[in-house]
């Protein structure tokens, strides 16, 4: 039984991969600030969802790597301190979808719980967890810089990414590309990827 613990805590003493988990979390705050008033029109409360969901994605594996993502929902819905039981609800949703299936109002109870505007803040920014995350895949702190353009209509977003090792570029761009899935999703954009 994990006692309930504010996010700094419970990634200290339940994060396997704290490392991996605070890069993603600065990633995903990265992409966040690059596209907010652009792409969406979030405030400084849902960043700090994000944030924290980011830097608490992977903490389900403290209960085993299957379904760790599942895990990580119902650790964070249960003992994160520090938020009220619906923003709980919220950034454990997030945390929960940052790799499987996309959210399912039908199949996936805690999801099925929020409102119309709360599934929908839960979906965007899942989708932009769910692409933090495959920027670190490797585990290996590898991105040097992200430039992220859209095109005039809103339908194409490309990912300029510098990477330290060019070695790996093709197990990154392997790895963003099952991650795109939610973002196309949610934001009706196609996403290009461009690493060198």
């Amino acid at each position: 039984m994990i006692k309930k613990l504010n996010e700094i805590e419970l990634l200290e003493n339940y994060g396997l991969d704290k490392n991996h988990m605070q890069r993603v979390s600065i990633l995903a705050c990265l992409i966040f600030d690059k596209l907010n008033d652009v792409l969406f029109f979030y405030n400084d409360k849902h960043r700090e969802y994000l944030k924290i969901a980011s830097m608490l994605h992977d903490i389900g594996y403290y209960r085993g790597s299957k379904k760790h993502n599942k895990n990580s929902c119902k650790i964070i819905k249960e003992n994160l301190i520090g938020f009220d039981e619906d923003e709980c609800l919220i950034i454990g949703n997030i945390a929960r979808y940052h790799r499987g299936k996309m959210p399912d109002k039908k199949k996936h109870r805690d999801y099925s719980l929020c409102d119309k505007n709360t599934k929908k803040i839960i979906k965007n920014l899942s989708a932009i967890l769910k692409i933090a995350d495959g920027l670190d895949c490797l585990h290996d702190d590898i991105i040097k810089n992200i430039n992220i353009k859209i095109n005039k209509n809103y339908k194409i977003i490309k990912f300029y990414i510098k990477v330290y090792n060019k070695l790996l570029t093709s197990k990154l761009l392997k790895n963003l590309l099952k991650k795109k899935d939610l973002f196309e999703n949610v934001y009706k954009i196609q996403v290009i990827f461009y690493i060198n």
